[in-house]
């Protein structure tokens, strides 16, 4: 191995850029803990559900920002709709 190879970062950093953030989703409304971003992941957005106040968290990792949605109605083929 050269010493020009050697001094060069590793993979890993590069790729992630340095350090993992990791980060604890929470619901804006509520507080709660609804979900965990490990630092790793690159998809965005991470979809989390908060079950007591019935909404839909976005995480975009790009950005940090934390958007909130209506939870969508579920129904079947028999016409039963689902909370």
């Amino acid at each position: 191995m050269s010493k020009e190879q050697s001094t060069q970062p590793s993979r890993a950093v590069c790729f992630f850029g340095g350090k993992m953030n990791p980060k604890t989703i929470k619901c804006p409304v509520c507080k709660k803990r609804i979900g965990r971003y490990d630092g790793k992941s690159k998809i965005s957005p991470i979809i989390s559900d908060c079950h007591e106040c019935r909404i839909r968290v976005l995480y975009y990792v790009e950005t940090g920002e934390l958007r909130k949605q209506a939870l969508p109605t579920r129904t079947t083929s028999s016409g039963m709709t689902f909370r």
